[in-house]
């Protein structure tokens, strides 16, 4: 079996936003949202929770990095068996407690629990964001390894997500 090699700035990486994951966690846990906006408190938690917000960007760009470097095996099985598996089982699972949870602990009615249930738990939101990201990474990696298809797409990226919403928006915002 042949040794993985680590790459040793994306563990970096990985070990700064997996820091700034619990900052926003402990952050938002000390009533964040219920203090007033204008006290020292929240400005200190609002601080902290905003230098943190990095986290999530910097793991889908780990994720990016190996799943779209061509010298990674990446098979449709090993995708779909190993990758999408853990975390839709990962994401069930946590859902099925949450409903618990909020069914026999918190004594809510099935309307809600079904609501959650359908729709996610507040921060279970990265896990069918990441699945969607994998699902698309077969049609991805032919784009990462031509340079000139990929800046091609990385504009129309720019144009149509970024730019173009933008302009309308601040069209509409115009007096």
């Amino acid at each position: 079996m042949a040794h993985k090699q680590r790459v040793a700035y994306l563990d970096y990486l990985r070990l700064v936003a997996i820091l700034g994951v619990i900052t926003i966690h402990v952050t938002t846990s000390l009533n964040f949202y219920r203090q007033d906006y204008a006290s020292l408190n929240w400005q200190i938690l609002n601080f902290w929770d905003g230098l943190s917000r990095f986290c999530a960007p910097v793991f889908i760009m780990i994720s990016g990095a190996i799943f779209l470097n061509p010298d990674f095996d990446l098979s449709w099985e090993k995708l779909f068996k190993k990758y999408l598996r853990r975390i839709v089982v990962s994401y069930l699972i946590w859902q099925l407690i949450y409903c618990g949870w909020y069914y026999f602990a918190k004594g809510s009615d099935l309307v809600t629990v079904a609501k959650f249930l359908i729709g996610s738990y507040d921060h279970l939101w990265y896990l069918p964001m990441i699945a969607g990201l994998y699902l698309v990474t077969p049609l991805l990696r032919p784009l990462a390894r031509r340079r000139r298809l990929l800046e091609y797409y990385l504009l129309l990226a720019l144009v149509f997500a970024w730019l173009l919403p933008t302009g309308l928006d601040l069209i509409r915002l115009w007096p």
